[in-house]
């Protein structure tokens, strides 16, 4: 206990130690640590001198959190195996050490899938092992499989105590002895013994003398270091693994079908079952090669031998071992069977009487291999020549399988084919191999959303009615309740999650306890992490590249599938109601009873009634759907049945009027089942009637057919025109949202009433809808309806001249951000075309419109202190250091115009402004997978992509492979700093100074020869304004490039500085940096030359603006100019320094 207290340092002295006992605790505690580390482990920790140290210095060395740590901790545990020579136990603690690491920087991997990585890290001869363990199993656990383990070794060590048969044996120096105790003598061959050297076949001496045998061993020694395994024996280890301590016989290659003469085995023993003309299975032990390896003996029998002369020899006996690599012809059984065996000049004989029966030759590994092979039976020539014939059918019908071969035979169609059975075939290998199947896992949950699992499916090559693309699947383990959402963009999942959350635990009052997914951006993002964070949903997400680990997700999407297929077809219908079949799927599942829940069904256990079936009709089929019109119109219009709806009591209909196609909601439905919609338009599939406005998978969502549930999609949530929202089952919340547009329009006056002019036509309107998440993350969603005039009608000279609308610029934001990035307000207003009106209102109430931007707006309210304005249509932001000149700014606004408190900015421009204790972070939120997107990015929040980004949007109109290629790699770098962003305020920068960096590359576009030119600014050290852009003429030198650059600079430089100084900002100083050495005293100097005679005028502009003070040119070192990262390919540790002084964190 006194020693682990040691480790909160000295000063920590707990009350019931006393003093002097403390000391010798810590000097205890501090040895115990240091006798436990190895000599490396020593070095790092060799500066501290107690416990506390040490373990706060190992602490940060090996139990970091970091990215690195946990992706080496998680490679190691993926590419873990286990090596052959070591024990399932040393293999074992391998495993859980690097477990362990994972759980002590908080990654857990489950039960389940230690026990399936630690099986995947187990060697080849193991497979038989994991096929009888994982055998009818729907579950898996460490403790399970560490026990069959256990229960392998321990058998395995009780056989090989046995004494069984010997084959191969290998007699080394220090096993001969044991090895005559066992009874393994050698041979007595009858007649004269005849000695002679084993090295080199002399008569004359033994091997302990034979000077070959001498120099072999010389060499031996000498070798020794390099030859790994091998003692002082004759030859090296051999191939097949066996032991090489004076190994009796080493095989070589041409020697694998042939018949060893083996002075050692027990037995005549073959490992091929075709061999055997008599074959008796049964299990007769075990047998040991040399090696101590048991292999298992399956049978015996006679083999028959045919040899050079043409003669025939029948091994009787023959024990038949499928693990076995040679045929052994055993001289100890032929001798004891009264043959008489001769080992003399490379030949081996064996007799019977004066006749030799059996002759064999030694090989150059010294090994006699005899001289002959084996006659097959007629059954074998039988079954390979019917083998054959069933391979070249099997060829002949497209590499059918053998059950299909077999049943064509049945019908005696493929002539007299003996046998069906098609051995091997490498192509059906190579085209038909599939993954072994995974078991299911099982999950004991105990209630409704105790365990979901999700999935994402997409994306769809033909879009839906609605424009939907993607559907996610929610799916309930208790109940096994699917929801299903249409998804224009993948990255709509969160938003469909939250709302499903929502809905479903204000519909059960319970909580979700579990979300399993794959490891898709989808899911694995910041904001989806945080968010389950906080509302305590746990997460297991899978391996990845196993979906099988989502099995349940994966095989509902499956399911899914396979039944859209099957009524799409069915009906006739075009895939474009894809997102109509999977609803109405989703919808029918929910009613189908399950084995896995009893046969019930998902809604019986879900809501505790069994559903009603007597309404359900047949997907796609014909049907009359009842409309009010005129009294003298029809009543009942034709349509086509797509689906359910749930909020509605009613039938989602699809109405075929070629005037107006549009999909409804009706309760008033008569339904022609056995006419379905390919009958109806099968003769007019050339001109589909296409809908005039998609808004199908809107009402969708409404139905269990589209989520299951009250959950709703984008395309529902959004309605493409009026007929749309006011149908929609939220009609009620959309014609709200339109009520306050009208009230915002007219108290804002923004029409007059007028007489329409003689032989001119109004200009039309439309409505647009939008659905906007709430302020707060757990804030229900807001409805937004839009009444805008379509401009496309209207003529150029007629109807408008000017249509310009004044929009703030990215630097003037960033350079207000760098000046108050602590004070940021947002307010909205409802109208959109009023920029003159609010303008000449700002004015008159004391603002002045900046002559450099007229989008800002500034008022002095103190000395030096001011309050600013933005204006971009009609967003708005405030941005001042006192909160109560925000206030009044906004009643002032509020008073004049209709707009809505927005709190604290968080987005303007498509730019996030994210806040913390210390920092606020401007970030842009990364796009999908173009150019277009990433030019956006760079624009806004990242500069560190602006020369990566210019490169690749050069060839954007006819692009290659590489250049898809480097998009990738940039994506792939977005997806690794996707948290970068713009810091400001805060930095320690120098005060109240506009500084610049400027370089340029000489001839970079190798096509036109024109030189790039990079730059960038800082305001109080954040960046506010950079550049990378060709320049506009071709430069005849390096001096001239730079001063191009440098021109271009100096622009920048001036606009920034006059800005700022307009906005009541005192500037110590406005300089720009510059490497080259030749431009910075062209700038200067004013000596006159005709090398620069054709850019007399930038020469002149340059001097002027640095003689009248208000910007200086300074040199800077090319290592010390972070605008090299806008101009050229940089080395890590220089694009690093570039990054950190851009101040992008």
């Amino acid at each position: 206990m006194g020693v682990a207290d040691a480790l909160n340092g000295e000063n920590n002295r707990p009350d019931y130690i006393e003093e002097d006992d403390w000391y010798d605790i810590l000097a205890k505690a501090h040895s115990a640590i240091i006798l436990c580390l190895g000599d490396k482990v020593l070095r790092e920790v060799a500066r501290e001198t107690s416990a506390a140290g040490v373990w706060l210095k190992l602490d940060s060395l090996y139990m970091t959190k970091s990215l690195a740590n946990r992706l080496y901790l998680k490679k190691k545990l993926y590419s873990l195996k286990m090596d052959p020579g070591m024990s399932v136990d040393d293999h074992s603690d391998e495993f859980n050490k690097i477990i362990i690491g994972l759980e002590n920087i908080d990654v857990t991997v489950e039960d389940e899938d230690q026990a399936i990585l630690f099986l995947s890290s187990l060697p080849s001869n193991y497979e038989h092992f994991l096929e009888t363990l994982m055998y009818g199993r729907e579950s898996l656990s460490m403790e399970e499989v560490m026990a069959a383990l256990n229960t392998r070794e321990l058998k395995k060590k009780h056989e090989e105590k046995d004494d069984g048969a010997e084959g191969l044996f290998a007699r080394g120096k220090g096993d001969q002895k044991s090895a005559y105790k066992k009874g393994n003598q050698r041979p007595k061959f009858k007649g004269k013994k005849v000695f002679k050297c084993f090295v080199c076949g002399s008569e004359k001496h033994f091997k302990r003398d034979c000077p070959e045998w001498k120099k072999r061993k010389g060499n031996d020694y000498r070798n020794h270091n390099r030859r790994q395994g091998s003692n002082h024996g004759d030859h090296e280890e051999s191939s097949e693994g066996y032991e090489s301590s004076d190994v009796l016989m080493v095989i070589s290659d041409e020697s694998k079908d042939g018949w060893v003469m083996d002075s050692g085995g027990s037995y005549h023993m073959t490992p091929h079952k075709e061999y055997f003309q008599d074959l008796k299975e049964e299990d007769l032990g075990t047998v040991k090669l040399g090696d101590h390896r048991p292999c298992q003996v399956a049978g015996h029998g006679s083999v028959v031998l045919k040899l050079q002369n043409g003669s025939r020899f029948t091994l009787e006996n023959v024990r038949y071992i499928p693990s076995l690599k040679r045929n052994l012809l055993s001289l100890g059984t032929l001798e004891r069977d009264g043959f008489n065996v001769s080992l003399k000049e490379g030949k081996a004989r064996v007799i019977k009487g004066s006749m030799i029966v059996l002759t064999g030759t030694r090989k150059q590994n010294n090994i006699y291999i005899l001289n002959g092979n084996v006659e097959k039976s007629d059954v074998v020539l039988i079954t390979e020549e019917g083998n054959k014939q069933a391979l070249l059918w099997h060829k002949r019908l497209g590499h059918i399988s053998s059950q299909g071969l077999i049943e064509l035979n049945k019908k005696k169609v493929l002539g007299n084919l003996v046998s069906c059975e098609v051995q091997f075939c490498e192509h059906c290998i190579m085209g038909k191999h599939k993954k072994v199947k995974f078991n299911q896992g099982k999950h004991t949950t105990k209630g409704i959303l105790d365990y979901i699992h999700s999935d994402l499916w997409g994306p769809a090559r033909t879009e839906s009615m609605g424009g939907a693309r993607y559907f996610l699947s929610l799916i309930d383990d208790y109940s096994r309740r699917v929801w299903v959402f249409m998804l224009k963009h993948k990255n709509e999942a969160f938003a469909r999650f939250k709302e499903w959350r929502i809905l479903v635990e204000n519909q059960t009052e319970r909580k979700i306890k579990k979300l399993r997914t794959d490891n898709g951006l989808e899911f694995c993002n910041s904001e989806f992490n945080d968010f389950c964070k906080k509302h305590g949903i746990g997460r297991h997400l899978t391996i990845p590249g196993t979906p099988q680990q989502n099995g349940l997700a994966e095989r509902m999407n499956r399911t899914l599938l396979e039944r859209l297929r099957c009524m799409l077809d069915g009906a006739g219908m075009p895939k474009k109601f894809w997102a109509e079949a999977v609803s109405t799927t989703a919808f029918l599942i929910n009613r189908s009873p399950s084995r896995v829940i009893e046969n019930k069904t998902p809604m019986e256990i879900w809501v505790g009634t069994q559903p009603s079936y007597q309404d359900l009709r047949v997907f796609g089929s014909f049907c009359y759907a009842h409309i009010s019109q005129g009294k003298l119109e029809p009543r009942a219009v034709k349509c086509i049945f797509l689906g359910y709806s749930e909020n509605v009591k009613g039938y989602r209909v699809w109405r075929m009027d070629e005037s107006r196609p549009k999909v409804f909601v009706s309760r008033n439905v008569v339904f022609q089942e056995h006419i379905l919609y390919g009958q109806v338009l099968g003769s007019n599939k050339g001109k589909e009637v296409l809908p005039e406005v998609e808004s199908f998978d809107a009402q969708l969502n409404e139905t269990e057919s589209c989520s299951t549930s009250n959950a709703k999609q984008e395309s529902e949530l959004e309605p493409l025109s009026y007929s749309d929202a006011i149908s929609s089952v939220e009609r009620v919340k959309w014609i709200k949202a339109m009520e306050e547009e009208m009230e915002s329009l007219e108290k804002n006056d923004t029409w007059d009433i007028v007489d329409l002019p003689a032989g001119q036509k109004p200009v039309a309107c439309k409505w647009l809808y939008k659905i906007k998440e709430g302020v707060n993350t757990d804030d229900p969603p807001r409805y937004k309806a839009r009444l805008v005039a379509k401009g496309f009608t209207q003529q150029a000279g007629i109807d408008y001249k000017e249509v310009y609308s004044p929009v703030v610029k990215h630097s003037s934001i960033r350079i207000i951000l760098s000046l108050t990035a602590k004070s940021l307000y947002g307010l909205k207003q409802s109208p959109r075309q009023w920029y003159k009106r609010f303008d000449e209102f700002v004015v008159s109430n004391g603002f002045t419109r900046s002559e450099y931007d007229s989008c800002v707006y500034f008022r002095e309210y103190n000395s030096q202190d001011y309050l600013y304005l933005f204006l971009y249509v009609d967003d708005m932001l405030l941005a001042c250091k006192e909160q109560e000149e925000i206030n009044a700014t906004k009643r002032m606004l509020m008073q004049e115009f209709d707009m809505k408190e927005l709190g604290k900015a968080k987005k303007i421009l498509g730019m996030e402004i994210k806040r913390d204790m210390e920092n606020s972070y401007m970030s842009k939120a990364p796009y999908a997978n173009a150019v277009g997107s990433l030019m956006y990015l760079l624009v806004c929040t990242r500069p560190d992509l602006r020369y990566a980004v210019s490169l690749v949007s050069r060839y954007i109109s006819n692009p290659e492979r590489m250049h898809w290629a480097a998009v990738k790699w940039i994506l792939r770098y977005i997806a690794g700093t996707n948290s970068k962003g713009l810091l400001f305020g805060s930095t320690g920068g120098a005060a109240s100074q506009v500084e610049g960096f400027v370089d340029s590359d000489f001839a970079k576009d190798l096509d036109k020869g024109r030189s790039l030119t990079g730059y960038m600014f800082k305001v109080e050290d954040s960046l506010v304004s950079w550049k990378a852009q060709l320049q506009p003429v071709v430069a005849l030198s390096t001096t001239e490039a730079e001063y191009i650059a440098l021109t271009e600079a100096m622009k920048e430089a001036l606009w920034l500085k006059r800005f700022v100084s307009e906005l009541g900002i005192h500037l110590l100083k406005t300089v720009v940096h510059c490497d080259s050495q030749g431009a910075v005293l062209l700038s200067k100097n004013v000596v006159f030359h005709d090398k620069t005679k054709h850019i007399l005028v930038k020469l002149f502009w340059i001097r002027e603006v640095i003689s009248s003070n208000e910007v200086t040119v300074e040199k800077i070192g090319t290592q010390d100019n972070p605008a090299d990262m806008f101009t050229k390919v940089l080395p890590g540790p220089k694009f690093k320094f570039c990054v950190d002084s851009a101040v992008v964190l």
